[in-house]
């Protein structure tokens, strides 16, 4: 028959301490659940982030492109040996043309995909500032060309008016 025993039988051994830390097995199981939470927190407020940059970028793109050449360089190394080429769309959808022709693209709101987003802003960022400068370029320059017509057209009608 089992023997029974009682919680004032068992003994209470000392906590243990790991190699290389002062903390017991239980104060560093408390540190690893601080970061899991921190860690859902931060994966959260990323996701919102991607997507929330996507939405704008869509915005924010479509008066100028469809999609923006990525360079290659900036990809994961991975990624970059293979390609020939890359271009992101306004959507958030990365593009990726193999040297063998064949074609992947990536939605880069997925999790998956995050990591890409930071490697490539800077480009993205430094690619829009241009078509902005470009943009602003050519309305400047048909204001100059309107300005002058536009005053030459209300002396006529204002001698005509006089008739």
């Amino acid at each position: 028959m089992a023997e029974e025993t009682s919680s004032s039988d068992i003994a209470i051994a000392e906590p243990v301490v790991l190699e290389g830390t002062d903390e017991t097995p239980r104060e560093q199981l408390k540190i690893v659940q601080e970061n899991l939470g921190h860690m859902c927190e931060l994966a959260k407020e990323e996701a919102d982030l991607v997507n929330e940059l996507i939405s704008t970028l869509a915005i924010v793109l479509k008066p100028f492109c469809e999609t923006i050449e990525i360079s290659t360089s900036k990809l994961p190394k991975g990624y970059q040996e293979r390609l020939s080429k890359a271009f992101l769309d306004r959507n958030g959808r990365l593009i990726l043309v193999y040297k063998d022709e064949e074609i992947e693209v990536l939605d880069l709101r997925e999790k998956t995909n995050r990591e890409i987003v930071t490697e490539i802003i800077d480009e993205i960022l430094s690619k829009l500032a241009v078509m902005v400068t470009r943009q602003r370029s050519k309305i400047e320059k048909r204001v100059k060309a309107l300005i002058p017509v536009a005053k030459e057209l209300q002396k006529a009608a204002k001698i005509l008016e006089e008739l």
